[in-house]
């Protein structure tokens, strides 16, 4: 991974919008991976009580809209937006993610992630780790490290993807397939339950 970090003394960031994750995989297939990697790290964030988190259908509306930060970030009252990438080749996936002061439109901190696909479900909880340390709010404990089934996940990732775009027929089918693939899949159960 690359790291960079900006200078001390950058503004308190106290809320934050994340832009949807721009999927440079060049298969627009795999735009259920960006979007569903995207509400992910929403998810993570918000579990953090002291940054207030832009929702999901606020953020979604920037999806491939070509304008400053700091305008954004003025529309959605935040001082922070979170923008990246990701892309997803064979069994890898390359993800970069920076945090920006918009006001200033100043980088507050940047990574980039290089993991095997078996991996690519723990990024999301781990930026959102680091994120709050950077911007220095408290963050609940990281949960424990488990495995997950990359294939579990995929399933799981499109489900989401299908139930923003309220295709019904298929959001049980996802699941499903998830659950079989992972039967201890405890996200995926609550998707069904959920969709129910």
């Amino acid at each position: 991974w690359q790291h960079f970090q900006a200078k001390k003394g950058t503004p308190a960031i106290r809320s934050v919008a994340v832009l949807p994750l721009d999927n440079f995989s060049g298969d627009p297939s795999q735009d259920y991976f960006a979007e569903g990697m995207t509400d992910e790290l929403i998810t993570a964030l918000a579990r953090n009580r002291t940054l207030r988190v832009i929702s999901r259908t606020s953020a979604m509306q920037y999806k491939g809209v070509n304008r400053p930060g700091r305008d954004i970030a003025r529309e959605l009252g935040v001082d922070g937006i979170l923008e990246g990438s990701i892309e997803r080749s064979a069994n890898r996936v390359h993800m970069t993610v920076q945090l920006i002061y918009a006001p200033t439109d100043t980088h507050v901190w940047a990574e980039s992630y290089n993991r095997d696909e078996t991996q690519a479900y723990s990024l999301p909880e781990e930026h959102s780790q680091t994120i709050a340390k950077e911007v220095k709010t408290a963050t609940s404990p990281a949960p424990a490290p488990r495995y997950i089934n990359p294939e579990a996940h995929d399933a799981y990732l499109r489900r989401r993807y299908v139930w923003f775009q309220f295709d019904a027929i298929h959001i049980f089918e996802y699941f499903q397939k998830a659950i079989q693939l992972q039967p201890d899949y405890a996200a995926a159960w609550a998707g069904m339950a959920d969709a129910y």
